[in-house]
């Protein structure tokens, strides 16, 4: 079975990111659905060729209520707001999500964890000010994902072994 994915903030530098390393994993995943925000020039535009490679058929749309048939998981890179929105969307239908958006407030934080209790293998990567409460309250086994200060480098990218793709094999 291959697990059908969508991002959303498909055309930011992380979604980009995250779209090729789908595409260049050889695992059971595919990319099925790219979400950009409403009123992006780019809305329409085919994820491939947005890549620097040939067209692939999945076109950047704004809809995620549109497509979430489309998918079996949604990785979210985008704002507090919109993942607050897309986090609605993916509780209605049952769909899992995982998100990589930082800058929650504790009370975005809370509304976050609420709209998603219904959500099977809830998976969570986010960042607040109280981190440990939230992740230890949701059971979440991954914790919060933060960068870490690095005496030489400033900011540690994150590791490959966090990458919200490893997950794959348990939804598949």
């Amino acid at each position: 079975m291959t697990v059908r994915i969508g991002i959303t903030g498909a055309a930011g530098r992380m979604g980009r990111m995250l779209a090729e390393a789908i595409r260049g994993s050889g695992t059971n995943c595919s990319l099925t659905v790219a979400i950009e925000r409403s009123g992006s020039s780019l809305l329409g535009a085919d994820m491939g060729e947005l890549l620097g490679g040939d067209a692939s058929g999945v076109t950047l749309t704004s809809d995620l209520a549109a497509v979430a048939d489309q998918l079996d998981v949604l990785i979210d890179f985008t704002v507090p707001e919109a993942t607050l929105a897309q986090a609605a969307v993916c509780a209605s239908r049952g769909l899992p999500m995982v998100t990589g958006t930082t800058g929650f407030t504790d009370e975005q934080a809370e509304k976050l964890v609420a709209a998603t209790d219904s959500i099977p293998l809830p998976v969570f990567k986010f960042c607040t000010r109280r981190q440990s409460d939230f992740s230890s309250r949701r059971g979440c086994s991954q914790g919060v994902g933060r960068y870490r200060r690095h005496r030489n480098r400033g900011s540690a990218p994150p590791r490959k072994d966090r990458c919200p793709l490893r997950h794959c094999a348990q939804l598949g």
